[in-house]
């Protein structure tokens, strides 16, 4: 272009032939597509863009999850150790002092056990991608691991029956369990049924339910105050 610009254009050309078969003339349509392709450029070079990011993110992620084993391992093994002498001082006669502060060290060391278990399962979400898993088989599966001692799991949900989600929602049923084995008191059956709508409904009536009673809880200890201010 005559200020030095370009500019992209698209022809069409089309022969006119006679009755005798020959070309008798061209016919020619031109297009401005300037603007098109501009844009297609932009999109190229922020395609581009993006997967330099993802790449550069991948490899930091990389690192990270490099570093998080390392640290992990090497607190494990700061954690045998103080195990280790846990239990031989286990075996030490102590006064009632020396009990509770014993104890509390235990607990403490279970917690940071529990924390890097923890931590070690947070970095597997997302890895993988969700997928339809069978929902049968995972609580088999989970039945076997968790540490359920007489209490008996019972599943009547129906065969074929799938979910969508992360692999590690294993570790969801796997929690539940444990948890009602821990907190359920003389609990002898964990039942399991379907569909799972219906609880999760439960539980958001359950959730909204007792933030709004918190909400009025907190809104009338504000008004006791103010009222108790004003006087």
């Amino acid at each position: 272009m005559p200020d030095g610009s370009t500019h992209w254009q698209r022809w069409s050309d089309h022969a006119i032939f006679g009755e005798n078969g020959s070309v008798i003339e061209y016919q020619s349509v031109g297009r401005d597509i300037t603007d098109t392709k501009e844009l297609e450029m932009e999109r190229e070079f922020h395609e581009q863009e993006l997967m330099k990011f993802s790449t550069s993110l991948a490899t930091a992620n990389k690192k990270l999850t490099l570093l998080s084993s390392i640290t992990r391992h090497d607190i494990n093994n700061q954690l045998t150790i103080l195990r280790g002498y846990l239990e031989l001082l286990e075996d030490t006669p102590l006064n009632p002092s020396q009990i509770e502060y014993f104890q509390k060290i235990s607990t403490a060391a279970q917690r940071i056990t529990s924390m890097i278990r923890f931590m070690k399962e947070y970095e597997a979400i997302g890895v993988h991608a969700p997928g339809w898993q069978d929902t049968r088989t995972l609580l088999a599966t989970v039945a076997k691991q968790a540490p359920l001692g007489t209490v008996v799991v019972k599943s009547v949900v129906p065969a074929g029956a799938e979910v969508f989600a992360d692999p590690l929602i294993v570790k969801v049923f796997y929690n539940l369990m444990d948890n009602a084995v821990r907190y359920g008191g003389k609990i002898t059956t964990i039942c399991f049924s379907f569909p799972f709508a219906s609880l999760l409904r439960n539980a958001m009536a359950i959730i909204s339910s007792y933030a709004k009673t918190m909400g009025m809880v907190s809104l009338l200890k504000r008004k006791k105050r103010s009222s108790s201010g004003d006087s």
